[in-house]
């Protein structure tokens, strides 16, 4: 055999050798690359993550500054209405003119920029504790009880009771009127959280819908008017939750399911208030939707 012929031989041999190396690192770097890739999306889904951790806890926060704040505003108008800390008048014995005197009570130290309580007899006759004849009725009805709080039971009965559902719901929903829809998401989902069961759950689920609607978070808020209409649907909210799926999904620029969706209020809902019938009217003609 001549000396090209083993030279041939050997190049060949060497290819045959070389060739599954050569195969190998390209397959490799495919797979590096892939995985490499893998990490970067959950790198990046662990930074988004954690950015939603974060601001979830300084909406917490907040709210929970709003809860202390509403708390010292309640107990400032408990103080304020006259009923805690004052001693109770001490019986005062009869005089011969069948009048019972009235003994000057001593005043309590004039606080800066507060109103004093204290009344003038002689400036109010008809007021309470003022004097008069011995067996004449007072002028005006009996002053109701105070509670312990110091406030009269109907007046308390207006103020939310903190760590009941009602409570909690009437809370949350101020918080909504009043415009602060982050706090309002952060309140309507630990009520839903606190009472998973409780009659009140498709209005929470509402507003809670309501709280990202109003800032133009359409899927979360389609989220949660779909579940108003599915989980509930015999629900006082469900047909104004039904349109509100639809204006979601026109926010979404899903025209056609939006329309599609004011159609079904009517068949699914034929008893539907006046005003949400007439809302979907006007949804429709703003989406341009097909007779």
């Amino acid at each position: 055999m001549g000396w090209s012929m083993k030279r041939l031989l050997a190049s060949l041999t060497g290819l045959v050798l070389v060739l599954p190396l050569l195969t190998l690192p390209v397959k490799a770097q495919s797979d590096l690359g892939e995985l490499l890739l893998r990490i970067d999306r959950l790198e990046g889904e662990n930074r988004r993550l954690n950015g939603q951790v974060e601001q979830m806890g300084h909406q917490v926060r907040r709210l929970e500054d709003q809860l202390k704040r509403f708390q010292a505003d309640v107990d400032f108008r408990f103080r304020e209405g006259g009923g805690k800390g004052m001693p109770a008048p001490a019986a005062q014995p009869q005089t011969g003119g069948g009048v019972v005197p009235a003994v000057p009570a001593v005043p309590a130290a004039p606080v800066a920029g507060r109103r004093s309580d204290a009344f003038d007899p002689a400036a109010n006759p008809a007021a309470p504790g003022a004097p008069r004849p011995i067996g004449q009725a007072p002028a005006s009805p009996a002053p109701q009880p105070l509670t312990p709080g110091g406030v009269p039971e109907p007046a308390k009965a207006v103020l939310p009771a903190a760590g009941t559902a009602k409570g909690d719901f009437d809370i949350a929903r101020a918080i909504l009127d009043r415009g602060d829809f982050e706090a309002a998401e952060m309140a309507f989902r630990d009520f839903l959280k606190k009472y998973p069961k409780d009659r009140l759950k498709p209005e929470a689920l509402f507003n809670l819908g309501e709280s990202f609607y109003r800032r133009n978070r359409y899927r979360e808020a389609a989220e949660q008017f779909l579940a108003v209409t599915t989980d509930h649907p015999k629900a006082s909210r469900a047909p104004e939750a039904m349109l509100k799926l639809g204006m979601s999904l026109r926010g979404l620029g899903a025209t056609a399911e939006a329309c599609g969706t004011y159609g079904e209020v009517g068949k699914k809902y034929p008893a539907a208030s006046a005003s949400v019938k007439q809302a979907v009217e006007r949804e429709k003609k703003r989406a341009q939707c097909a007779a």
